[in-house]
């Protein structure tokens, strides 16, 4: 016979659900919170806004293989360019011959998929002739500290002429010369080399480059505009290749240099909007302002790579230039979740109960059923567990956002109630959806939670059963 668990047992036991949160138990000592300033400032105090080290992001590589989980590592390669750019350049102009580690060498195959350039073919020829490389890498770094006036330019080794990714660090390391020196139109004249060179074969970096001549003729009357306007063309391109790299830190960049009289490119809503507004009609989504569609998906990508103060920002920003309702509510959904990450309940809170009111009832039905996976965390059983079916079981909508993890928090209510029936129908709905919805991490932390429910319960067959399908998914048991 199945035993109800105490509340706290279970919630010491499952940790939280899909969002990986930790619920807190009756009687736990509360955690002081970093502040927030809800009244639009958004400063959270304590919190740094630096993000993941390359080294920290190679450690997570190296997890995600270990555990053969690539579906993860591409996803985590995808969301952090910048990152994994900056891996690949620290070791690429390290003055000493290094084998790239296994991590590196996938973090080099993915990119270069992206658009980020041919690291593959870069960092085999250096493993198979390192003397040009680890030559120009001494070169670079003794010329760069040189005082930017001296008359010296640094040049590519004969034997390894032909490396796009050499000839581009050259026309960098020139062009920084040029600007310390104060000629700042011989710097974006270089850069613009750079970014030509690089467009057909190293598109991240194209952009990349483009965005650094935009910013140089910022000045510029002439060419102020059409700088930045290059630089949107090929920020949008990346997103007609098969993975667009999700770089908030660009776009944020891009829309700072915006100059008064830049339009955006033609189309650039209808590129932007699957991706900032997955879940709406295509049409009404490609209606809403590109500025607005720009700050959402910063506002996304922000908070997936956990930068939950600046997602707060980007959202807010978004909300200010929307024009639809809908878009509005999901916005302060969006808000309201990044509150609750900054460990923020009460302005979250408050996001929340307006919206249950709202007649945008995706918008309503997911904030509903957010408020009671935030009563669940206090500790209010019963409430949370009332708010989670209502969301869930007697809801309007077919389908809204952040489904599969309200039901996986109702499944976790229910075995919290004694319904172990109800319960793991609710985790193994929520494990579909995941699966449907390609959320694999979500999906293995849901059968992380089932699997430590099992064997709690000493349900050993059911628990081997879980384990297998664990093993296969790279899912951690500890």
């Amino acid at each position: 016979m199945t035993s109800r668990l105490p509340l706290a047992a279970l919630l010491v036991l499952l940790g939280g659900c899909a969002s990986e949160s930790t619920w807190n138990m009756e009687g736990a000592q509360p955690q002081p919170a970093p502040l927030v300033d809800v009244s639009g400032q958004a400063q959270l105090l304590g919190e740094s806004s630096a993000a993941l080290s390359p080294a920290q992001l190679l450690e997570r590589l190296d997890a995600d293989l270990v555990l053969r989980r690539e579906d993860e590592a591409r996803d985590r390669i995808t969301r952090y360019p910048d990152v994994v750019q900056a891996a690949l350049r620290g070791h690429a102009l390290t003055p000493s011959p290094t084998r790239p580690s296994a991590s590196l060498l996938f973090a080099a195959k993915v990119h270069a998929e992206q658009g980020g350039g041919p690291w593959p073919t870069f960092l085999a020829a250096r493993l198979r002739q390192p003397e040009p490389y680890v030559s120009f890498a001494a070169e670079r770094a003794t010329l760069l500290s040189a005082p930017a006036d001296e008359e010296r330019e640094l040049s590519v080794p004969a034997s390894a002429r032909r490396d796009l990714l050499l000839e581009l660090e050259a026309l960098r390391v020139q062009a920084e010369r040029a600007r310390r020196a104060g000629e700042r139109a011989r710097a974006a004249a270089l850069l613009e080399r750079a970014r030509e060179r690089a467009r057909q074969q190293a598109l991240y970096m194209a952009a990349g480059f483009a965005l650094d001549v935009a910013d140089l003729r910022l000045a510029d009357e002439a060419r102020a505009i059409p700088a930045w306007t290059r630089a949107a063309e090929l920020g949008l391109a990346l997103f007609a290749g098969p993975a667009a790299p999700a770089d908030p830190a660009w776009w944020s960049r891009l829309l700072e240099l915006r100059r008064e009289g830049a339009a955006w490119p033609a189309g650039a809503a209808a590129a932007l909007a699957p991706q900032a507004w997955p879940a709406a009609p295509a049409g009404e989504a490609r209606r809403e302002p590109t500025d607005a569609l720009v700050w959402t998906l910063i506002g996304r990508w922000r908070a997936v790579r956990k930068e939950h103060k600046q997602a707060l920002l980007a959202l807010r920003e978004a909300q200010e230039r929307t024009r639809a309702s809908w878009a509005r509510a999901h916005l302060q959904l969006l808000q309201a979740r990044a509150l609750l990450a900054l460990e923020q309940p009460a302005p979250a809170s408050a996001l929340l109960m307006g919206l249950a009111d709202s007649r945008e009832p995706g918008a309503s039905q997911a904030s509903v059923a957010l408020l009671g996976t935030l009563r669940l965390r206090n500790g209010q059983l019963r409430r949370g567990f009332g708010l989670l079916r209502q969301a869930v079981e007697e809801g309007t909508v077919a389908v809204w956002p952040y489904q599969a993890e309200a039901e996986a928090d109702l499944g976790l209510a229910y075995l919290a109630m004694g319904n172990e029936e109800r319960g793991l129908h609710y985790l193994h709905v929520a494990q579909r959806r995941f699966q449907r919805e390609g959320q694999l991490p979500a999906l293995r932390h849901c059968l992380k939670n089932e699997l430590r429910y099992l064997d709690y319960q000493g349900h050993d067959q059911q628990a081997e059963e879980v384990r297998a399908r664990c093993l296969r998914l790279g899912v951690e048991q500890h």
